[in-house]
């Protein structure tokens, strides 16, 4: 079977940063060490698959600490990477996830008065 990629940019850790995001639900992440230097772009990291767990609505669910998941099938956006390291992933418009590269575990963020579809930016 085919497998069918997508990508998008972003900045990590001040550096330009290209997410492949593939429909197997695993993520690669590369890296522009040195900037307009075609020979220092570099994997990164490779995120495996995950299915975040999508809230109740009707009831206030505290931060549920996931490991590697099924498959997910959905697209998903590499928003930006926090001081410890964590990266924070929007999934399919409707799910924060942070993703310890460490632990290679995932969390889904469970934010109490999120709408249900959303759109996240990082400035």
């Amino acid at each position: 079977s085919l497998n069918v990629c997508n990508f998008h940019l972003v900045v990590l850790d001040g550096c330009l940063s290209a997410a492949v995001c593939c429909d197997d639900g695993q993520v690669e992440i590369w890296v522009m060490k040195e900037y307009n230097v075609k020979e220092s772009w570099s994997k990164f990291l490779v995120i495996g698959a995950h299915f975040p767990a999508t809230p109740n609505q009707n009831v206030h669910l505290d931060s549920k600490i996931c490991k590697r998941g099924t498959l997910s099938r959905g697209r998903i956006q590499v928003l930006c990477m926090l001081k410890n390291g964590e990266i924070l992933l929007e999934y399919d418009s409707r799910n924060l996830v942070l993703y310890n590269p460490e632990s290679e575990k995932f969390e889904d963020l469970h934010i109490q008065g999120l709408p249900k579809w959303f759109s996240a930016t990082v400035h």
